[in-house]
């Protein structure tokens, strides 16, 4: 999902941070607290919470 928009939702509708998916489809967000990831491409668009404490995670996201 090259392309693809990522953004963090600590409070609903208040992106804290936000980042595009490259070509390999990876993505960084750094500093996260507990909240929200959202992944949007066109107009389809998947969420998952982020949980507490997080170290290093890899999340697998699937866009309906």
């Amino acid at each position: 999902m090259a392309g693809a928009f990522v953004n963090f939702n600590p409070i609903l509708d208040f992106p804290a941070a936000k980042t595009i998916i490259d070509g390999d489809g990876r993505y960084l967000l750094c500093g996260l607290a507990e909240g929200r990831l959202t992944v949007e491409f066109d107009d389809r668009f998947a969420n998952t919470s982020v949980p507490r404490p997080i170290v290093v995670s890899d999340y697998d996201i699937l866009l309906p």
